[in-house]
């Protein structure tokens, strides 16, 4: 669990060698928007490039390296009290 997180202070760094599915990042290393979605319950990709996920109700965060593929979603962390997370509190490096 990761708790006291507060979206717009602080990131989240994944390393782009575990999480190698994500391919596309912006400029500053943030994650690119469509990698991420975020759904009130269990998050399930809609396209191929959606590698992160996060349930807004739980706070489970997940990586699913297929994106929308046969292959199930691993949750890796669960944020407390981070209901807001974007793609923009995450960086790639």
């Amino acid at each position: 669990n990761i708790t006291d997180f507060a979206v717009g202070v602080d990131h989240m760094q994944l390393d782009s060698s575990i999480f190698s599915a994500i391919s596309s990042i912006n400029l500053d290393h943030t994650l690119g928007a469509n990698q991420f979605l975020a759904s009130a319950g269990m998050p399930v990709a809609t396209t191929a490039d959606q590698h992160i996920l996060f349930n807004t109700l739980t706070g489970a965060l997940y990586y699913d390296e297929d994106g929308n593929g046969a292959a199930d979603a691993v949750q890796f962390a669960t944020l407390v009290g981070a209901a807001n997370l974007s793609a923009s509190s995450i960086y790639v490096i």
